[in-house]
């Protein structure tokens, strides 16, 4: 989920997230810039305050009773090794990996191949400064069967999981790591209020205005998006590295042109390279003095260069051969 240009934005949201309650604090935004000197943990990412559970607190153990059952699976009867549960709109639950977990109380905890559910813990108001501190030593330190490390935590799929006015979030959880998806709620702006977007399943509304889900995430519709030299139209609407518009937003694996500009996404997020060939939205405000963003003309690239002292990002060709991005470069 995560690009590594975002790492520095991605630990900074993981500070406000992660550190230690502190009553001299008030809230703070997910991407609070941090010193370059902040301690680091040996994945490369900030580590939360203290390396143990608080005080007096155990590690809730997951049960099977814990989470919902998945859904049950379509095909022969007598299947040996089931797949991964089915994506569906369920308000009553959302999917943690190979599992379910109840919305509203209960956390997915995952690795990139298994999830577990465990009760939901805040230590403050969403988005203050520690109110993820001891939910994540909780799942840092489950144990899985798998073997793997924990780096995804999640308490919805869809929006119809959260409460009326509030949307699924996909957020930075840390450097590295798969990412969050947490309910917050919506602005009344209509700005987005989620970092890579709306999460949401087929078939199920969309709550960011002006939205359709596409592939797991709500997407503003764009007529005529700009696809090489030609412009995608109704009947082949998405746009896949290699200038081909498709009627298939997957692209057969590879990277899509989501925008060409920042007016193709919704309010309040801008069009960045994903350096791969393909592009996307985002309202993040990366750290890093060669944040990729769609530009037009130099004017659109704000800010200084760290890495060349007193120059300004120029737009420059984009990783998607016809589209142009803010760089730092001689």
């Amino acid at each position: 989920m995560l690009r590594p240009f975002l790492a520095a934005a991605a630990a900074a949201a993981l500070l406000a997230a992660c550190a230690p309650p502190s009553g001299s604090h008030g809230p703070v935004a997910r991407t609070q810039a941090v010193s370059p000197t902040a301690p680091v943990s040996a994945r490369g990412s900030l580590a939360p305050s203290g390396s143990v559970a608080p005080t007096g607190s155990a590690v809730p153990t997951a049960t099977p009773g814990s989470a919902l059952p998945p859904p049950a699976a379509s095909g022969a009867a007598g299947a040996s090794k089931p797949g991964p549960p089915i994506p569906r709109a369920d308000p009553a639950s959302f999917a943690c990996r190979t599992t379910r977990c109840q919305s509203g109380t209960e956390t997915c905890c995952a690795t990139r191949k298994e999830g577990v559910c465990l009760p939901s813990v805040d230590d403050g108001p969403n988005g203050a400064i520690g109110y993820l501190h001891t939910q994540w030593e909780q799942c840092a330190q489950h144990t899985f069967a798998s073997g793997g490390s924990f780096d995804r935590m999640a308490r919805c799929d869809e929006s119809q999981d959260c409460a009326e006015g509030a949307a699924c979030c996909e957020q930075f959880l840390f450097s590295g790591s798969d990412g969050m998806a947490e309910c917050t709620a919506l602005a009344p702006s209509g700005a987005t209020p989620c970092d890579f977007g709306e999460r949401c399943i087929e078939g199920s509304p969309c709550r960011t205005p002006g939205t359709q889900c596409v592939g797991g995430i709500c997407e503003k519709p764009v007529a005529g998006l700009r696809c090489g030299d030609a412009k995608c139209g109704a009947d082949a609407p998405y746009c896949c590295a290699g200038e081909r518009c498709s009627a298939d937003a997957r692209c057969d694996g590879n990277a899509r042109v989501i925008c060409a500009s920042t007016r193709d996404c919704v309010a309040g997020a801008r069009c960045i390279d994903n350096e791969f060939g393909g592009t996307f939205c985002t309202k993040a405000h990366p750290y890093a003095d060669q944040a990729p963003w769609i530009c037009e003309t130099d004017r659109d690239c704000r800010g200084l260069c760290k890495s060349l002292q007193g120059t300004r990002p120029r737009c420059v060709q984009a990783s998607a051969p016809w589209l142009a991005r803010c760089g730092c470069r001689d």
